[in-house]
């Protein structure tokens, strides 16, 4: 489970599989001593699961963002905006900052995304790992990609890594710095860069 508390209000999301992935959450809004069970959150597009393996982070002011697996074939990254009002939490979404999944000679696929908030400074960071393989499902490769949200308006993707990575995690660290951490299989490491 992925967790955040913002003030007295904490919101807990996590991964379901009944058949298909879902991402399900619950809510406390008095600092953690009850807990109202959420729901599930629904995918938009008939055909398409959410598929789990959420990440949540707190945006000042009440908003969370989650950002979840989406799709069919292959992944994208959905993000939902979420408030919490009276005993539940009122989500918008999702919206997708990466595009879609893209099969020709080469599917390219998204997994395990990491979000963090920059209350202070009004950004949203995302590290996702962008899986490559061809048609015949033969694996060809896995990356750390890292996007932003800033004024309004997404940027990147950069590409931080060498292509034999295993998951990531996007961190503010108190003082605005932005840090991605990801396992480099290659080397047996833990590699972080800001």
């Amino acid at each position: 489970p992925r967790t955040v508390v913002s003030g007295d209000q904490t919101l807990v999301l996590w991964g379901l599989e009944t058949g298909a992935h879902r991402t399900q959450w619950k809510n406390s809004t008095d600092g953690g001593r009850t807990w109202q069970l959420g729901g599930v959150l629904e995918p938009v597009e008939f055909g398409t699961v959410n598929g789990g393996f959420p990440d949540v982070c707190a945006t000042g002011g009440g908003e969370f963002v989650a950002a979840t697996l989406f799709g069919d074939v292959g992944y994208r990254i959905a993000l939902y905006r979420g408030r919490i009002e009276g005993d539940g939490v009122q989500w918008t979404g999702p919206s997708f900052p990466v595009e879609s999944v893209i099969c020709s000679a080469l599917c390219r696929s998204y997994g395990l995304p990491s979000v963090a908030c920059d209350a202070e400074r009004g950004r949203l960071y995302l590290a996702v790992v962008r899986s490559e393989y061809d048609v015949y499902d033969t694996y060809q490769y896995d990356d750390v990609w890292f996007f932003y949200f800033a004024d309004g308006v997404w940027h990147g993707p950069q590409e931080l890594s060498d292509k034999t990575v295993q998951g990531s995690k996007v961190v503010v660290d108190p003082d605005g710095n932005v840090l991605v951490f990801w396992h480099d299989l290659a080397t047996r490491r833990m590699i972080c860069r800001r």
